[in-house]
This record gives structure tokens, sequence and C-alpha cells, in this order.
């Protein structure tokens, strides 16, 4: 178990989907909002990560025996508005097959309802979806594109 837990944020408050922030007596956590970083290293594994201070605009350096990186949670489904229900997060409302309310319009990964923004659950559902498409088809739910 680590003493201490650095959380590097992009913004001055905490959002996402879902996210959960345990804060015990054991483990102190640190909250910042940091610009460019640059990860530090010895030459065989992570030492660490240097960090500009949005606030303070200065360095800051940090030891670290490992660091995670995540990108945002902000789906880019703004053409898709008039096509298909978004959700209050913008993320693309589907049943369990991947399908959309808006017949032959299915939708798979990140910018979905689907929990676990992860890249293999994203594959997965890729997946799905396209046997959704083929099973819709060979049902005769939908039809074939034109040529």
């Amino acid at each position: 178990m680590c003493k201490t837990v650095a959380t590097k944020h992009t913004s001055t408050e905490l959002s996402g989907t879902g996210s959960v922030w345990v804060i015990s007596a054991t483990v102190t956590v640190k909250f910042e909002t940091p610009a460019a970083s640059r990860v530090l290293d010895d030459g065989a594994k992570v030492s660490g990560i240097e960090y500009t201070d949005r606030a303070s605009g200065e360095t800051q350096t940090v030891s670290a025996d490992g660091i995670f990186v995540q990108i945002g949670l902000v789906p880019n489904s703004a053409p898709f508005a008039d096509l298909v229900e978004l959700n209050s997060l913008g993320e693309i409302v589907v049943d369990g097959h991947c399908r959309t309310g808006t017949t032959g319009i299915y939708a798979a990964g990140d910018l979905t309802t689907v929990p676990y923004k992860q890249i293999i659950i994203a594959m997965g559902e890729g997946a799905k979806a396209g046997l959704s498409v083929f099973e819709d088809f060979a049902r005769g739910n939908i039809a074939a594109l034109p040529r």
C-alpha cells in the first residue's frame, strides 16, 4: 500500500463519470493542477514527475515509483446530437446491443453510456455493435445501404 497518492488534474475541480475518491487516515491525497509535465527516470525505471503548477507558475518535482496517465472523459458526441439521444454527460445512449434509439445507428466505446471507459471494453463493444448490425440485417430490421 502506498502512503501518498498525488493526483494531477487539468482543472481546479474534480469531475468525471462515476469518480470515486477515497481518503483514509493512512493515505495522504495531494490534489494539484499542473500544466506541462515531464516523466523522470533513473535509466532503469520511473523515479518521478516534474510539472509546472498552473496557479504559481513554479516547477515542482514529485518522486514516484509509478505514474498512471488518464486522458479526459468528455465524449466528442456533438456531431451526432441531432441523430441520437445523448445523456446529460454527452454520451450516446445505447442498449445492451449497442443500438441507439434511431434504427440503423449503432454506437460503441467511450462515446456511449457503457460504464468503464477502457480500451479493452471499447474493443468488445465495437465487436458487439458489428454483430448487432449483422443480426439486425439478417432479421430484416435494417436494409442494406444503396451502392
